[in-house]
């Protein structure tokens, strides 16, 4: 597995050794001690791990291992890593925030922000904003009607999108700036919205 951010790649070997190089302004290369400009791959240490996916953002990174255990490490200035809160975090850790029924089997980070989904449907999306502006920097289910399961999901900058069971697409995010959650506005959404005009086209292929 491979992983690029803004200035720093993360990968992973077939012998569950993670490497990484480049800045580590930000901890994003999973030492602790600040510093730029490293060449050169070097190994981290993360006892017992088995990974099973890998997700880069600018400057922060998420590991899902086969346990289910979500590993977070990088920047946090913005809530990048869900800890509740926006505290430099000069280590990797393990965030848990669902129950023992429920794992968590995909996940994504682009820019600032972190969304995975759930064996059961469900999708979190964080650092949160809300419409009044509020941020949340711990992970938040994002709401869709009952009868609709989350199968996949992508993030852009301050954006998702979400594909549901069906073959519904929901868009949200804060930056509709560019019409980039296709709903024919510029307007945001601080909860996901089904994309009417790909409806359209779902149903007249059932025709």
């Amino acid at each position: 597995m491979v992983g690029v951010g803004e200035a720093h790649t993360v990968t992973i070997s077939d012998t569950a050794k993670i490497y990484t190089w480049g800045w580590n302004d930000d901890f994003q290369l999973g030492r602790e001690t600040r510093s730029y400009k490293h060449e050169k791959p070097t190994e981290v240490s993360i006892e017992g791990l088995k990974p099973k996916s890998l997700a880069v953002g600018d400057r922060h990174n998420l590991m899902l291992d086969y346990f289910g255990n979500l590993y977070v490490w990088g920047a946090n200035d913005k809530g990048q890593l869900g800890m509740g809160h926006t505290h430099e975090m000069r280590e990797i850790a393990i965030i848990k925030f669902l129950s023992n029924e429920e794992h968590i089997y995909q996940i994504n980070a682009r820019g600032n922000n972190s969304l995975v989904v759930t064996d059961t449907g469900r999708a979190f999306y964080w650092p949160y904003t809300a419409a009044n502006g509020e941020i949340t920097p711990s992970p938040v289910e994002l709401s869709i009607p009952d009868k609709y399961r989350v199968i996949s999901a992508s993030c852009g900058i301050n954006f998702a999108m979400l594909l549901t069971n069906g073959g519904y697409l929901f868009a949200f995010g804060h930056d509709n700036s560019e019409g980039q959650l296709g709903l024919g506005d510029d307007i945001p959404r601080d909860t996901p919205v089904m994309i009417e005009r790909l409806v359209e086209v779902i149903m007249n292929y059932h025709i």
